[in-house]
């Protein structure tokens, strides 16, 4: 059993424990107080070894919750110091890139970046995939969330989420149109809406995070796995982080490319510009 299951079960057999022994202890009292001779001593003992067990279990509750979020913050401090250096290096690299080829080799080391270390999250069975949102509109399907790039695991994640084709597309491309981070620990008891069919997929830990900029969604990061409550709020705080860099670097980009066609423009002659008359 993976340990941070195993921390998480004793966590609640001593919770549950702790409340029976909190429900016991005033039964004891009042039995002790209606006994006599040696059978008050006993239950009265029984009492005092009820509150006793609360008393420790409450603490040992504490003790492991202060733990697991000290060691929460630690696994993502080291997430964040393997993650920052080449994020930033490649962000370094996009916004000093002379031409479009450039950009785009930088855009497509950063994402490759950004997908290998979205697999920190959980262990080597995460799988993290990159959809971006496509103008392409093919048999009518309406908006469309395409698979750019994807890591881990031999069975790649589906190609396309299309507005047109049901209600878990239309909810994928709601939430990546919004804010929402969205973290499900087992999706066969909690789906996300839409699904209908969780029990058939390979997966149940998924955690999924926009890529987007305060004005424009540009797609999604998502990471899943095939045990269930794989992923941590850390883990999420990391997705977000990723995320947030691609959605900067995906702007940086567009605005490259946008003043890159303007100078374009101005450095054709006027005559060149001029609209053919009819």
């Amino acid at each position: 059993m993976p340990g941070a299951e195993r921390e998480t079960r004793l966590s609640h057999l001593l919770r549950l424990s702790g409340f029976a022994a909190t429900a016991a202890t005033p039964l004891f009292a009042a039995a002790a107080s209606q006994a006599s001779g040696a059978d008050r001593w006993k239950w009265a003992a029984a009492s005092a070894v009820a509150a006793l067990y609360v008393a420790v279990a409450t603490y040992l509750v504490q003790r492991q919750l202060k733990a697991a979020a000290t060691a929460a913050a630690d696994r993502l401090d080291s997430a964040l110091g393997k993650v920052a250096p080449p994020l930033i290096d490649t962000l370094h690299d996009l916004c000093l890139a002379p031409d479009v080829e450039s950009r785009s080799k930088a855009m497509g080391h950063l994402q490759a970046v950004v997908l290998d270390s979205a697999r920190t999250c959980g262990d080597a069975d995460t799988r993290a995939a990159l959809y971006l949102l496509s103008n392409h509109r093919p048999h009518r399907s309406g908006e469309c969330l395409v698979r750019e790039k994807h890591r881990g695991r031999n069975d790649p994640p589906r190609e396309r989420f299309c507005s047109a084709n049901g209600d878990e597309d239309k909810e994928v491309l709601k939430m990546t149109n919004g804010t929402r981070i969205e973290l499900y620990p087992d999706i066969r008891s909690n789906p996300p809406r839409g699904v209908y069919n969780a029990k058939e997929r390979v997966y149940r830990s998924l955690m999924f995070v926009p890529v987007r900029t305060r004005k424009k969604s540009f797609g999604m990061l998502s990471v899943d796995h095939p045990r269930q409550k794989v992923f941590t709020d850390s883990d999420k705080d990391l997705l977000i982080v990723l995320a947030n860099s691609l959605g900067v670097a995906m702007a940086i980009n567009e605005d490259a490319a946008a003043r890159a066609g303007q100078e374009t423009m101005k450095a054709q002659p006027a005559s060149s510009r001029r609209q053919p008359q009819r």
